[in-house]
């Protein structure tokens, strides 16, 4: 690269271009001699092309190693980049990597409702018992019996304790289910994410060096050394 791209001074166009149409290779900040950042973009294409590779020649077993480890390159690239290249905190980094983590939280309200659903039943039970000792207490004879049978015939009835309940353990089933869902989703689509990733930054940044004006590409990209958009 270094060869096909002496030094000398850059055209705006010709990054543009570079970035727009063959961006996803990183060509364009080999050209503006940014070539550890060129390689950082070059590795994020290569990691979506071994990802769907290994989608279809890779066994089973070993997809979902391949899946991992790509994941792991993209989010350590990640980190890399807005830590060392833009100078975000680690705060500032991890905050929208909690979008990841929104299931999670669902599943906490599910939780709630079955905590609940739970209370609800402890206390009617807590209710029927002293209203059974009520009972006991003025009613004698046949007629305390038969309030007890229609205490026992109500406790054949799922109370709404049991209703809250049986909703919360039915809506925690399906967000687990969800989140087992998505995250397989995610891992899947490693590839065409990483690749719709690399070709959409070079995209970006190609247009955004079209709306520069020469002075202010060469002031903010080869003077002032910007390394992305």
């Amino acid at each position: 690269m270094t060869s096909m791209f002496p030094a000398g001074p850059k055209r705006r166009t010709v990054a543009a271009y570079l970035a727009i149409f063959l961006g996803w290779t990183g060509i364009h900040k080999f050209y503006l001699g940014h070539n550890h950042v060129a390689a950082i973009h070059a590795a994020l294409t290569l990691v979506g092309v071994a990802a769907l590779a290994a989608q279809f020649f890779a066994p089973t077993g070993d997809l979902i190693a391949v899946y991992i480890a790509a994941w792991a390159l993209i989010l350590f690239g990640y980190v890399y980049v807005r830590r060392f290249h833009f100078g975000h905190t680690v705060r500032e980094i991890v905050n929208p990597a909690r979008l990841l983590l929104w299931p999670w939280r669902l599943l906490r309200y599910t939780f709630r409702v079955v905590g609940m659903g739970s209370n609800m039943m402890g206390d009617e039970e807590e209710e029927r018992q002293w209203r059974r000792w009520r009972n006991r207490r003025r009613r004698g004879g046949r007629r305390r019996r038969r309030s007890d049978d229609d205490d026992d015939d109500d406790d054949g009835w799922c109370s709404l304790g049991c209703v809250v309940l049986v909703l919360g353990i039915l809506l925690s089933l399906a967000v687990i289910g969800l989140i087992i869902f998505l995250y397989i989703l995610v891992l899947s689509f490693v590839g065409p994410i990483a690749l719709v990733a690399s070709i959409t930054i070079g995209v970006a940044e190609g247009l955004r060096y079209l709306s520069k004006t020469d002075l202010e590409f060469r002031q903010e990209y080869i003077t002032g050394q910007r390394l992305w958009f």
